[in-house]
């Protein structure tokens, strides 16, 4: 299916917590990316409980994003995900506006 292929990099095809509210996304295109969500949780109360389940983090539906525990509410989506680790890296992402 055409487009399909350019959707690749939004979806995710695994994650991983790591130390210090830090997720490794793999996407499906083969780029794997290492992001700090911590600052993300804390400028949104409702993401708060995350905290609490951050090790139970999962993908989400069709790879579109990660969720904890199920709750829509602890959810974040993939295209935001691999634009905050690329801006992290020092990059620009596609959310970048100049």
């Amino acid at each position: 299916m055409e487009g399909t292929e350019s959707m690749n990099h939004f979806k995710l095809t695994g994650v991983r917590p790591l130390e210090a509210m830090n997720l490794e996304l793999s996407y499906a295109d083969g780029e794997v990316f290492k992001v700090d969500i911590a600052k993300v949780i804390k400028g949104y109360p409702t993401l708060k409980g995350i905290r609490d389940v951050f090790s139970r983090v999962k993908l989400g539906d069709h790879g579109l994003s990660v969720v904890w525990n199920d709750d829509d509410d602890l959810e974040l989506a993939a295209d935001n995900l691999r634009a905050r680790a690329i801006e992290q890296a020092g990059e620009f992402s596609h959310e970048t506006i100049l």
